[in-house]
């Protein structure tokens, strides 16, 4: 019992960290379209509720759903996962496929668009720097988006050994990945790490400066 509950979490959480990723490929490329087109539909009218709703809601219900279809799929005699014999492994496979199957159908178009932007664009330098950062976050995003995973798939004969070890370092390395494109490459947040880092710097020479005045003060005190 203890391990088809294991089972089902992992099931709830692996499709969740997915549908997360098909959010991500839906609100990159609509933030892309609104370069290319006037008062388009943006990401901006999302509401962070109905994400959520989307990205931790649907991977419950399809868990609810398989659960009820086929109860004793959860869990193994030699892993707490997915029962492979019965087939039931096609309830994460199968969501899982069409997600990268989506994602990847959205980074070609998101691509395309951004090819386009590029072809138009003026010549002034700053609006350039930016539509070819856009360009490397987009490529970037085929390791956020899961496209990676993909790997997972041709583990099989002679290729399993190889495939699993490119599988496990690149889609371990996705957290750095989002740490890059999302916070190091975002002008907003390298604003807010600057001034964090120039307050701390202000107040740490403010506090010296008053120690000196301080210090400085003490035998004229004396003197008087």
């Amino acid at each position: 019992t203890a391990c088809a509950i294991i089972a089902g979490f992992l099931h709830y959480l692996f499709l969740a960290c997915f549908f997360w990723m098909l959010v991500e490929a839906v609100m990159l490329f609509l933030m892309v379209r609104n370069l290319k087109v006037v008062n388009y539909f943006s990401s901006r009218n999302i509401k962070m509720l109905h994400l959520c709703a989307f990205g931790y809601g649907l991977p419950g219900l399809v868990v609810v759903i398989s659960a009820s279809v086929q109860p004793q799929g959860y869990g193994m005699h030699d892993i707490c996962w997915l029962n492979r014999e019965t087939g039931f492994i096609w309830s994460f496979l199968g969501p899982v496929c069409m997600i990268i199957t989506i994602n990847s159908v959205l980074l070609t178009w998101t691509l395309w668009v951004l090819r386009q932007k590029l072809c138009s664009v003026s010549s002034e330098v700053s609006k350039l720097k930016d539509t070819r950062l856009l360009t490397f976050k987009a490529i970037a995003q085929i390791f956020i988006l899961g496209c990676s995973w993909v790997l997972g798939i041709f583990q099989i004969d002679s290729m399993a050994s190889t495939m699993a070890y490119l599988f496990t370092i690149i889609n371990s390395l996705q957290g750095a990945f989002i740490f890059l494109i999302h916070c190091l490459l975002n002008r907003q947040v390298r604003d807010e790490y600057r001034k964090i880092i120039t307050r701390k710097t202000e107040s740490t020479s403010h506090s010296q400066t008053s120690g000196i005045l301080l210090t400085s003060m003490q035998p004229i005190s004396k003197t008087g």
